[in-house]
Order: structure tokens, then sequence, then C-alpha cells
């Protein structure tokens, strides 16, 4: 029998693997804080516009944790439906405390 074509030897195509994930890991580095800083900026301005202005918040790439003394439920729940519709927002955590009536 012949010998096997090249696609039918793995090694050959794991070889190869590192420089096809290269560019992937160069862009998630150079992108990562730009766009990290973009969703700050986003944040900041939904919960300024919705009047959430209690609201401290962290951003960790596109993850938000939202923090701080909400007046009531209805106000750390306004909190993170402003958050949550930010583009480029993936995920949202509520952290924020609220007093008991």
């Amino acid at each position: 029998m012949d010998e096997p074509t090249s696609h039918m030897k793995p090694l050959r195509w794991l070889a190869h693997l590192p420089l096809v994930i290269l560019p992937f890991l160069a862009a998630a580095a150079i992108e990562g804080p730009r766009l990290q800083h973009q969703v700050e900026g986003r944040v900041m301005a939904a919960l300024a516009a919705a009047g959430q202005g209690w609201a401290t918040f962290t951003v960790a790439g596109r993850d938000v944790e939202i923090r701080g003394l909400a007046p009531d439920r209805g106000a750390a729940d306004a909190a993170r439906a402003a958050v949550t519709a930010t583009p480029g927002v993936r995920r949202v955590d509520v952290l924020a405390r609220v007093p008991q009536p």
C-alpha cells in the first residue's frame, strides 16, 4: 500500500497548530484592554442615564460587577437592567446591599 497522504498524518497538523492560534492570542492581548476601557465608559454612561448614581462597578473584560448601597430592590434591578442592555457587556453580577425595611 502507498504511503499515507499528509491529511492522514495528524501529528503534522498538530505541529502547525501554534501558528494558527498565535494571531488570536495576539489580538486578544492587544485589543483586550481597549475593549475593557470602552465597556467601562458605556457602563458609566448607562448607569448615569438610568439615574443610578449610588452604584459603583468594576469591569473585568466584558463582565461587570455592580456594588454599592442601593436605596431599594427596584434600584438594584434598574441598575442591572441598564448595564445588561449596554453594548459589549457579557455578564452582570449585582452585589449591591439593599437596606431592610
